[in-house]
């Protein structure tokens, strides 16, 4: 009889023990998921700071690089500067045309012919005349357009670090430091670039860690140049005459030319 009581008591006392150490076990899950919770917490408090740090010091950087440079642009002659008013090749004024091109431009120069061709095929003889005059406006601001970029010089100073997530972003960022307008066709190409990222592993990596900030301005600048004083009117008005939004690629900024002695 003894023995058995013995016997229950000690499966009393480990029942209860398995218990108590159910029980313990319960508590101490309880509080390691709070400090899980509040380092949970302090980490997205930490990222939010760091995120607000880096804003400010973003805006700083860009406001001081916007001075250093209009201090530069102003020593050389050239001051760049942005004005809400009407484009420029949208008044009816006449554009000299330059003639500097030499026999190694042949094939470009077919290129330009083949986009001519190609605009005047599109309006057909069946067309009314307010059609026609209106694809000829087109064609006529497209030139206008296109001789006011190329004389606009490609900034020669270009010491800048500039952070970016986008390649649409860091076009913004270019046009706030230098004052300058992108070109149209570099617009496009640098909004067809951020969709290629779409859906892709690194859509949300920020450009400047697969990037280098210098290697990716110095590409657009390259491009550019390209579109600046290579590109045919005849193509960018068939462009325009096939997107009707057109005009929210063209640039509102318009810098101080250097006038010609």
């Amino acid at each position: 009889m003894e023995r058995e009581r013995d016997s229950g008591g000690g499966e009393e006392g480990l029942k209860r023990l398995a218990r108590a150490i159910e029980r313990f076990g319960e508590v101490y899950q309880r509080v390691e998921a709070e400090k899980l919770r509040q380092m949970v917490e302090l980490e997205k408090q930490r990222m939010q700071f760091a995120n607000d740090l880096e804003v400010q010091r973003m805006n700083m950087f860009m406001d001081t690089q916007r001075s250093n440079h209009g201090k530069r642009s102003a020593s050389n002659g050239y001051s760049p500067y942005t004005m809400k008013r009407a484009f420029p090749w949208d008044e009816q004024v006449d554009v000299i045309s330059s003639d500097d091109s030499s026999s190694s431009d042949m094939e470009m120069e077919t290129n330009i012919e083949s986009d001519s061709k190609q605009l005047t095929n599109n309006t057909t003889s069946d067309q009314p005349a307010k059609e026609r005059t209106s694809e000829g406006a087109l064609v006529r601001r497209a030139e206008m357009y296109q001789e006011y970029m190329k004389q606009i010089p490609i900034p020669a100073h270009r010491g800048s670090v500039i952070p970016f997530t986008s390649w649409m972003g860091l076009g913004k960022s270019i046009k706030q430091l230098y004052g300058q307008p992108l070109h149209y066709l570099t617009n496009i190409l640098l909004k067809q670039w951020d969709q290629l990222r779409m859906g892709s592993e690194e859509e949300y990596r920020p450009l400047d860690t697969i990037i280098h900030p210098c290697k990716a301005e110095a590409t657009i600048w390259l491009m550019e140049e390209v579109h600046r004083h290579t590109s045919s009117h005849y193509h960018i008005a068939n462009l325009w005459l096939s997107d009707p939004m057109h005009h929210a690629f063209v640039d509102s900024i318009f810098p101080q030319l250097r006038s010609k002695s």
